[in-house]
């Protein structure tokens, strides 16, 4: 996990992600370069390093030297929450990002993008310097939302398939969800994965069902709230519409927190 520093954007790396074995090493570990920092996202730093010259050098040797240091195959980069405004200064620093990867032996680069902007993250002028766009299909419903399915089916394929028809299917990963949050009045939202919802139920007396309209899981507690998971099944929907579109490679956004029947729902062993 490696940040761009709020103040001067400079990259560091928050977590030590020591490789478990020299096989892992020589595997295809990825490094998550992004802009979020504590508790959000800031587009503040992507707009400097865009202005300034000499601090998009530093950023961009620093990144190399962080990158062969760990021995990454490849990086994402998430830059969110930028405007239209910002989609010149997107690119000039994708473009030096990416190529100091590359320099540190990242062999492929690719970025994450929102499900519904295909302007501030213009395909022409990201997939010069990236393989593939990450199409994060989810978060339909957030933290700071009113309740509802992170990733109902439909949308997720109506974004989708904006993206293929902006760029192609080719160099696209469709980003899944398996996670959910736990809307309560008065109190934060929580992210949830499939244990938690699991014990929600259980201690609230509830019973999980699916939602028709959405396809996803939800869990309705009266006073101690409502909670939405996407689960195996449901992602095997959503695999099988990317695979409509042409997508063939799939992105799980977070693991730790899945239904473990997600796993036979996508076929792997």
């Amino acid at each position: 996990w490696i940040s761009l520093d709020s103040a001067g954007a400079l990259p560091v790396s928050l977590f030590e992600d020591p490789p478990r074995s020299r096989e892992e090493r020589r595997g295809a570990r990825f490094a998550l370069i992004t802009s979020y920092r504590v508790d959000k996202f800031h587009p503040e730093a992507v707009r400097a390093l865009a202005r300034d010259v000499t601090a998009r050098q530093r950023a961009a040797d620093a990144i190399e030297t962080l990158v062969r240091a760990g021995g990454y195959a490849g990086v994402v980069l998430d830059l969110e929450a930028l405007d239209p405004g910002d989609t010149t200064s997107l690119g000039v620093v994708v473009g030096s990002l990416s190529a100091a990867a590359r320099r540190g032996g990242a062999r492929e680069v690719a970025i994450a993008v929102p499900a519904l902007d295909t302007v501030a993250y213009a395909p022409r002028l990201l997939l010069p310097h990236v393989d593939r766009l990450l199409v994060m299909l989810y978060d339909q419903h957030w933290l700071g939302s009113e309740p509802g399915p992170v990733a109902a089916r439909s949308w997720a394929r109506g974004a989708l398939e904006m993206w293929v028809k902006s760029a192609g299917a080719d160099r696209m990963v469709a980003a899944l969800p398996v996670y959910g949050y736990h809307w309560r009045s008065g109190a934060p939202t929580d992210v949830v994965g499939w244990s938690d919802v699991q014990r929600l139920a259980r201690e609230s007396g509830a019973t999980v069902a699916r939602d028709t309209a959405s396809g996803s899981l939800r869990l309705q507690m009266g006073e101690r709230g409502e909670a939405w998971l996407a689960d195996g099944p449901l992602l095997a929907h959503m695999a099988e519409d990317a695979r409509a579109l042409g997508v063939r490679t799939l992105a799980l956004w977070r693991l730790g927190l899945e239904d473990p029947a997600v796993w036979t729902a996508l076929g792997v062993r």
